[in-house]
């Protein structure tokens, strides 16, 4: 997937694979190179039959530690894979259980995960591994493709806000490896002890992409129990091991904790009505939903708006509904539509009709009744309606963007990582590291590419000019349409940003926490998910029991809110 993992220069992509794209019927493969093959992992034991640590329903008994030994040679002899078990809710009675719900869900999806490794870890460990020490034993590991360190010494981290999981492992200079195999949110497997085991082995997460100068790389710890753990390692040498990469699960887990609470639309996405009927979900807007109020002395014809907009586009009968249902959304205007729809709507875009064409004539339309309006008003009394468009890649978010262009409108800015961003958008681009010049030296190392156009020299000579102007934070705050990824919407620039309406491309191919990450970013009030249910599910690798499929994290939120039934157009 097309995602925006690193913006920095010099960082290449990963060649470390990511936990939601590791195999779930087989370890991660050993390097070309080896001539031992990867053992079959054979899964727990009929008579010890595999269960995850919060099976019982309490969040709090929850805990993500690495395998030990025992465990996973068990799991090798029984020769059954453990497959996901949890199942999504057509509705949530509050907060706390759609929360717990989707942690417990993303654990043991990231619970398998480390199986998996764990599985071709102690069979290369006890094979070639053993026996050996220092460098001996880092060497013959990481020559089958297990990124071991040993000898490193763990510190208490510099933490601004005082926690007590902040860590710093130091690693030797010549133990590190390329900066390719470094990412943000990568797990760390901490022990006193080379074979790993629980009770002097710890998990913690990496907090930057990649060790800094002096071979520190910052580490948090992933519960208090890891904190305890490691708190006994701070003297003396200690092992450790590069995993997993978990941008995308913990992505979704911070969401969880962040901001959810405060959400305007958390009661519509809940749904915790009693049945399936449309009626039984939420219709009345919550005490504060931003919309745009027209007022009558604005003289704005809605109707007229709309059948003039439908003409110049010759949008088909299809496309007009939902352009209509858009409309009526986000819009209240007197003898039209008093009061604004329901918040959210569901749009099937299926492949090849138009979606993105569509999606960028409601842009347009929103905007042009905004525009319409504050020409008529004071300033003080102008109406601020701001748009993010967004996706999990780059490609979705791109899409429209450019069609935005095609239909003559520009006034949108694009954030992103500039080497994934289409370089007919670059000149829209604008500054999303704050205290850095790594976008800057990233425009002009593409500018030295020899397979470049001379279009593309030209927008990315702009972009190079507004990157040096120094222009970002001021353009997100006075820009009406914002397009990002999920990814970068996380980036700091956009603190304090709000978006009131967020629309979401590729809804049914995403996990249901995933499309929760730039709605509780940006406390969205109103959403246009454009999603087909008829293509293929999110690609999720971890399997799930057969009588689960389709129930687990691969269910959508487009897709729940279908069966609860939100009408989509």
């Amino acid at each position: 997937m097309d995602n925006d993992h690193d913006i920095s220069a010099g960082h290449e992509k990963s060649s470390f694979t990511p936990a939601s794209r590791i195999p779930a019927e087989i370890p991660p493969p050993p390097p070309p190179a080896s001539s031992a093959a990867a053992p079959e992992i054979n899964m727990i034991d009929p008579a010890k039959p595999f269960k995850s640590p919060f099976a019982d329903g309490n969040y709090a008994m929850i805990a993500l530690q690495f395998p030990n030994s025992k465990k996973v040679l068990s799991i090798l002899k029984s020769k059954k894979h453990p497959k996901r078990t949890k199942v999504v809710p057509v509705k949530f009675a509050n907060l706390n259980v759609y929360r717990d719900t989707f942690r417990k869900i993303i654990y043991e999806h990231l619970e398998i995960m480390l199986i998996q490794y764990a599985s071709y870890f102690y069979p290369c460990y006890d094979k070639f591994g053993k026996g050996k020490q220092g460098k001996d034993l880092e060497r013959i590991m990481r020559s089958r493709g297990v990124g071991m360190y040993v000898q490193c010494e763990l510190k208490d981290g510099d933490d601004r806000n005082g926690s007590e999981k902040r860590l710093r492992l130091m690693l030797h200079h010549q133990s590190r490896e390329s900066y390719s195999k470094y990412n943000r949110d990568d797990l760390w497997v901490i022990s006193k002890v080379p074979t790993f085991e629980s009770s002097q082995t710890f998990l913690a997460r990496s907090t930057y992409y990649g060790p800094f100068s002096d071979g520190a790389l910052e580490l948090d710890c992933f519960s208090p129990r890891d904190v305890r753990v490691a708190t006994g390692c701070l003297k003396g040498t200690v092992y450790a091991l590069r995993t997993i990469s978990a941008s995308t699960e913990l992505m979704m887990l911070d969401t969880l904790e962040d901001k959810l609470k405060q959400l305007p639309l958390l009661p519509y996405i809940l749904a915790n009505g009693t049945g399936k009927k449309k009626r039984d979900v939420p219709l009345d807007p919550l005490p504060i939903m931003e919309y745009i109020e027209i007022k009558r002395e604005d003289g704005i014809n809605v109707e007229a708006k709309l059948k003039e907009t439908v003409a110049f586009y010759k949008l088909n009968p299809d496309q007009e509904s939902v352009l209509r249902r858009v409309a009526r959304s986000v819009i209240a205007s007197p003898n039209w539509n008093p009061g604004p729809d329901h918040p959210i709507v569901l749009v099937h875009g299926v492949y090849g009709s138009g979606k993105s064409f569509l999606a960028a004539v409601i842009i347009i339309f929103i905007q042009d009744i905004v525009d319409t309006v504050n020409e008529k008003r004071e300033p003080e009394d102008a109406i601020q309606y701001r748009i993010l468009v967004s996706s999990m890649t780059n490609v979705a978010v791109d899409r429209i963007l450019e069609t935005l262009l095609k239909l003559g409108y520009d006034h949108f800015i694009r954030i992103g990582s500039m080497k994934k961003i289409t370089k007919s958008l670059l000149p829209y681009t604008v500054k999303a590291r704050l205290n850095t010049n790594e976008e800057l030296k990233e425009l002009e190392q593409m500018l030295e590419d020899p397979m470049n156009s001379e279009e593309d020299i030209d927008n990315i000579s702009v972009a190079i000019q507004k990157f040096r102007k120094a222009e970002g934070i001021s353009q997100i705050q006075n820009t009406s349409v914002v397009g990002t990824t999920f990814m970068s919407s996380t980036f700091e620039v956009f603190n304090q940003i709000r978006f009131p309406l967020v629309l979401v491309d590729e809804a049914s191919q995403l996990m249901e926490p995933l499309t929760m990450v730039p709605l509780a970013r940006f406390l969205c009030q109103r959403l246009v998910m454009i999603g087909d249910p008829l293509q293929l599910p999110p690609t999720i690798t971890t399997a799930s029991e057969e009588s689960k499929i389709g129930k687990g994290l691969e269910k959508t939120m487009f897709d729940r809110l279908t069966e609860i039934g939100l009408e989509v157009k």
